[in-house]
């Protein structure tokens, strides 16, 4: 090989290593809409909530060490795994330097609260007649108690706990973010005749 093919050689390397060097991560900005984030589990009502709150329209999915993405059939196969394995959308935007502006976690239960409207209002928290119980903290953030008759490892459980955990101020939209990504799965799951989950959001108690 002549000194002017070998010189095109490296070039060509070069360019590939390059490009190569260029496939994201996946802690780098995807850059996704509303309604790509957690498996395209947002509706319109929660799509239009989590750009409210967020003031963004524009987000990414940090995985936060696995580079496995965020889908409904993750969270069915790992529901009665421990926190580290199970699947959890976190979801960021730019402004929150790839911090989690929320992340949505399913577990498989056996128990769930019972619904205290007034102590809710003591707290200066939302309940929700929705699921088996459902409410807005003080802090922020979400829960949500659903009847999902399902088996595991660990046996039979009776209900799936949802969880928001977010860093954005307190808002009755933060329910139906998490109500929209639970009926998805409830209907994934072929629970969906008895979670009580509606399409809407019904106005909360306490508060």
């Amino acid at each position: 090989m002549n000194s002017r093919s070998w010189l095109a050689s490296i070039g060509i390397m070069a360019v590939i290593a390059s490009a190569s060097g260029c496939t994201s991560k996946p802690n780098e900005p995807t850059g996704l809409s509303a309604s790509e984030i957690c498996d395209g589990t947002l509706d319109s009502s929660s799509r239009t909530a989590l750009e409210k709150i967020s003031g963004s329209s524009n987000f990414e999915e940090n995985y936060f060490g696995t580079s496995e993405a965020f889908t409904l059939d993750r969270v069915v196969k790992n529901l009665h795994s421990d926190t580290s394995e199970r699947a959890t959308c976190y979801v960021s935007n730019k402004e929150s330097a790839g911090k989690p502006l929320l992340d949505i976690d399913f577990e498989a239960v056996n128990r769930h609260p019972s619904p205290d409207p007034e102590g809710a209002d003591r707290r200066n928290q939302y309940e929700f007649p929705m699921g088996e119980f459902a409410i807005v903290g003080e802090q922020g953030g979400a829960t949500l108690f659903f009847s999902c008759p399902n088996k595991g490892d660990s046996g039979t459980t009776q209900f799936v706990k949802a969880t928001l955990f977010t860093i954005l101020p307190l808002a009755a939209d933060e329910m139906t973010i998490l109500n929209s990504v639970s009926r998805r799965l409830a209907d994934k799951m072929g629970c969906a005749d008895v979670a009580n989950l509606p399409a809407k959001v019904p106005a909360p108690t306490g508060g």
